[in-house]
């Protein structure tokens, strides 16, 4: 075999195949193979080819001992020697595994090991790098897991090993008791730091396919004593992930910046299959000595597999689109969590801030989002115990949201259908109310936290009637007395805490009887939130499921409004708490309402009192009152905002985001935040450019009736409300009535009536057994404002904190159809509607506060249009970057008028030396003037900027010509007839 022809010999398969043959041939002409198939594995070993080990070492040796030492010597050195050719094929590499599975059916599997060892260690030391010679390995390592006597060639023994916390010396204990199971492991842990993906998966692709494979063979598959056994053989394979989690995890954490490195999705996925079927099938009492014998750090990483699995699952129904249930890696995480803490309940007990603590109750977290009611029960069964191993934890003070979280979830299920679960999770209240008494002497954090938590549920779903909650309360009030161990201070405790929830419980079914009505609905929650201003956490936990709500209901402008109001509440606290937290812009109340008020513009009227925020009855404030919270409410404003493209509020809200972080040294993420102001900066320059942004509608709907109010704090018994709804751009003043139709039709089972929009209503004519609403469109109103305190220079500031608005209704006196033409005529009724607060607010509609009526005679009427014009043409002017084709339209429409009538009307029929007195005063007709030369200069200087734009559009450049002549007419006429008194080279020049 050590000629120099064979190494040329390209077709070793058959080389292969004619000595195994001849090794067969000759076992039979020795008449050693039976005539029947043998039945053990005994049976298949030949004694000419089984090393004598019983024989005297003085003794001169077998004949078949020395074949036996020449075949494996010559084989080890063969194999080496075959891969180093240039041209390989997959022939000759699968050759050899396929020629060793032949071997172990007719030699000692003691020879045959020897020769795979010696090959496996002679390649190794030879190249690590060489994708040939690890393609040839990985090959020869799955094809003798494809065995068909692989399981009993590994002696799955049950051995009773004594763990130590080396992970080489249980390897190496391993691959010598089950040679070919502890070589695959081996091989994994060999290069799970292996960066080339190429080198590194195929391993664990080979373990996940023969642990499928195991379970999938009738021979083991539906026996577990037989597959706990086999589980036995790879048992350091628990070792290799849990020594080598942290290399994992910053190999996943690469793959997720960069996809190309690292460790993709689906290479995690045969980890956690891996793990979770050696957790499934490994017997529980060698876990329990591994545990007991393993490091703090490495049970801390034996949780933290556990949790990426149950992100891996998250992830999956999130992908899927479906409900978390009960799956087998659901329970096999609960069974492996109890006997996890069944092994450190002394270090749990005796250790109040033990650090696995928050580790576990995390996972149980995941584990209570299940959908199944069965195994939601059976985790609720566990927990009980898991509270009282660890007791002392919860109830410390930095342990203040594990412990809401707790109560909110046993509050939830509470509600359950189901009874076996509402009666377990009741259970699971009562044990932290009985833990709280038991470790503070009084339950008042159970209270407020269960309070804060109540109020969230039943904020959580409109829609829903909280029946089982309630009677779940109301059985526990009623067993309280005949509780085991129950004292009286704490029967009287624990009564009014249940007397507080069902106090707050009245909101119930005020909500459920509206939730059709999302801007009624919205209306409650913020009345809800302000009866708790003197208790801010329960105030942040109503408008928090106001957020939520809007988001719902797509009123993505009203959510960001309730995010950025409970972070300023944050921002109040920590003011009064602990103000060199925070930078020193925000530090004074008056500066950090500067920064907020360009993002909300009511939050005056929204500040807390500085006495709210002294310390709360249960000293329970959370991570939510901190620095962090406030950064995670503004990363989900601007969120929202980008959705709606409100660019000009996001570069706000980042901006306080740059000034938080750099107050807290985070410069990383200074810095990312930093390129998204840029990015959002450019965004928001092209979004201007490009003529795209778009805002909301406005109208003002009147209700008729007292029927509407009957839900809601209506003090004054009013009959009639008026109420300004924002709506989205696209719907018109039709789709409006018709959802409001279709939502009231739902919600009261009398008519509802929509009356016309452009007739005067009287209550008193109306049927006081029906329902009636107006719906009008409106416009925000600015006439009146100080230009200095409130500019209204851009889109986004004509279009933010608005308070006032007006619908305008034009007529003819004497009566008749209107006359465009016929100005001398026209009339205008104003009405102006004043809200209390101004938009955008927490809520799409704002309830009048004040109405003012007003007539305009016809030359009101024409100075009002001029005024109009003057201030869209300096609005466009000032526009950056320019609006040119809005500009265009408004020169055209100013200096080309062929529709409408031109402002030269308005001057024929007022300015005239023959128009009366009476239909032209003269303080109106000086005012008339003046407005007029105002917007022609206006014009003639958005003239001169479209002049230099058509030098890079020659297609305008004859629209230019036009309007140049136009304008040219123009000033000549107005010039002549109707100047005055006026200055109008000092005019121009100003």
């Amino acid at each position: 075999m050590d000629h120099p022809c064979l190494h040329k010999f390209k077709s070793h398969w058959f080389l292969f195949d004619l000595i195994f043959k001849s090794m067969v041939l000759q076992l039979y002409s020795s008449d050693i193979i039976p005539a029947e198939p043998p039945k053990t594995l005994t049976q298949v070993v030949a004694p000419e080819f089984v090393e004598d080990k019983a024989a005297d070492s003085k003794a001169p040796k077998r004949r078949e001992f020395f074949f036996s030492q020449y075949f494996v010597t010559t084989l080890s050195r063969l194999l080496p020697k075959l891969l180093t050719q240039p041209k390989l094929d997959i022939d000759t590499i699968v050759a050899f595994p396929l020629f060793f599975n032949n071997l172990l059916s007719i030699m000692d599997r003691g020879v045959v090991f020897k020769i795979i060892h010696q090959y496996l260690q002679s390649s190794q030391a030879k190249t690590n790098n060489d994708m040939k010679e690890f393609f040839a390995r990985t090959s020869f390592l799955r094809i003798l897991s494809d065995y068909e006597n692989y399981v009993p060639l590994n002696l799955p023994l049950d051995l009773d090993l004594k763990l130590t916390s080396e992970l080489s010396d249980i390897s190496s204990l391993f691959l010598k008791r089950h040679f070919i199971a502890g070589t695959l492991v081996h091989e994994l842990g060999a290069t799970v730091d292996v960066w080339d993906r190429s080198l590194r998966e195929p391993h664990i692709t080979i373990l996940r396919n023969i642990f499928r494979k195991h379970e999938l063979d009738s021979r083991y598959g539906g026996h577990h004593n037989i597959m706990t056994a086999i589980a036995g053989t790879y048992f350091p394979f628990l070792l290799v992930a849990v020594h080598k989690y942290k290399i994992i995890k910053s190999m996943v954490e690469r793959n997720q910046v960069d996809p190309k490195e690292g460790m993709a999705e689906t290479e995690v996925q045969k980890w956690q299959t891996c793990f979770l079927w050696m957790l499934k099938y490994t017997k529980p009492s060698l876990l329990k000595r591994w545990w007991k014998k393993e490091t703090l750090t490495m049970k801390e990483n034996v949780l933290a597999w556990l949790k990426l699995i149950c992100l891996g699952l998250l992830a999956h129904d999130k992908k899927t689109d479906s409900q978390p249930t009960s799956s087998e890696p659901h329970r096999i995480i609960l069974s492996t969590l109890v006997l996890f803490v069944h092994v450190n309940t002394k270090a749990f007990t005796k250790r109040a801030d033990h650090p696995l603590i928050p580790l576990i109750f995390d996972l149980l977290k995941f584990l209570m989002g299940s959908s199944s009611d069965s195994f939601l029960t059976l985790t609720c069964l566990h927990l009980r115990s898991i509270i009282t191993i660890c007791r002392k934890c919860l109830f410390l003070p930095h342990n203040t949201t594990m412990l809401r979280e707790l109560t909110y979830d046993a509050l939830r299920l509470c509600d359950s259908l189901y009874k076996p679960l509402r009666v377990t999770a009741s259970g699971i209240f009562y044990i932290l109310l009985k833990s709280n008494y038991l470790e503070r002497g009084n339950i008042r954090r159970l209270r407020h936290l269960a309070t804060v938590a109540f109020a969230k549920f039943l904020g959580s779903d409109a829609k829903k009637h909280y029946t089982e909650l309630l009677l779940s309360l109301g059985s526990l009030k009623e067993e309280s007395h005949r509780r085991e161990g129950s004292t009286p201070d704490f029967q009287e405790e624990m009564i009014e805490v249940l007397d507080r929830l069902s106090e707050i419980s009245k909101y119930e079914k005020t909500i459920a009887h509206n939730w059709v009505d999302e801007e009624m609905t919205a209306d409650i929650y913020v009345d809800i939130s302000d009866d708790y201003r003197d208790s801010p956490d329960l105030r942040l936990t109503w408008l928090d499921n106001l957020a939520v709500l809007q988001v719902q209901n797509g009123n993505i402008d009203e959510a960001v409004q309730c995010k950025i109001t409970i972070a300023f509440t944050i921002l109040q606290y920590l003011q009064w708490k602990t103000p060199k937290l925070l930078p020193v812009e925000l530090r004074d109340p008056s500066g950090a309402t500067l920064y907020f008020s360009r993002i909300s513009p009511n939050l005056s009227d929204l500040r807390l009192p500085a006495e709210a925020f002294a310390e709360d009855e249960a000293g329970s404030v959370g991570q939510t009152w901190s620095i962090e919270g406030i950064l995670d409410l503004l990363e989900d404003s601007v969120t929202l905002l980008k959705r709606e493209s409100r660019y000009q509020q996001c570069l706000d809200v980042m901006l306080i985001t740059l000034l938080l972080l750099r107050h807290r040294q985070k410069y990383e993420l200074l810095l990312k935040w930093s390129d998204q102001h840029k990015a959002m900066t450019q965004e928001y320059i092209n979004t201007i450019r490009d003529e795209k942004e778009i805002f909301s509608r406005y109208y003002r709907i009147t209700f008729y009736g007292r029927r509407w109010f009957s839900d809601v704090i209506n003090p004054h018994n009013s009959e009639v409300k008026s109420y300004i709804y924002k709506k989205k751009f696209k719907l018109t003043i039709g789709d409006v009535a018709k959802q409001l139709m279709k939502i009231f039709n739902a919600k009261f089972s009398c008519e509802v009536v929509n009356l016309p929009n452009n007739k005067e209503v009287d209550p008193s004519s109306l049927d006081p057994n029906q329902l009636y609403f107006q719906i009008v469109a409106v416009q925000p109103y600015f006439v009146g404002e100080d230009p200095e305190a409130h500019p209204r220079d851009t889109f986004f500031e004509r279009n933010f904190n608005i308070s006032r608005f007006i619908s305008e209704v034009p007529f003819m006196s004497g009566g008749g159809k209107f006359d465009e033409g016929d100005v001398s005529r026209h009339l205008k009724k104003k009405t102006i509607y004043t809200t209390g607060r101004g938009f955008p607010h927490l809520t799409s509609r704002i309830e009048i506060v004040s109405i003012e009526h007003n007539t305009l005679t016809p030359i009101e009427c024409a100075i009002e249009a001029l005024q109009g014009r003057v201030a869209t043409f300096k609005a466009e002017i000032k526009a950056k970057p320019l609006r040119k084709n809005q500009l265009r339209a408004l020169l055209t429409g100013t200096l080309a008028v062929s529709v409408n009538v031109g402002p030269l009307r308005f001057c024929e029929v007022f300015l005239d030396d023959k128009a009366s007195l009476e239909m032209s005063p003269l303080p109106l007709r000086e005012t008339l003037r003046t407005v007029m030369a105002e917007m022609i200069i206006l014009a003639l200087q958005g003239l001169d900027i479209n002049e230099v734009l058509v030098q890079s559009e020659p297609q305008q450049q004859p629209a230019q010509t036009m309007l140049k002549n136009k304008s040219v007419s123009l000033v000549s006429t107005f010039r002549e007839k109707y100047l005055g008194n006026l200055d109008w080279d000092q005019m121009t020049h100003t």
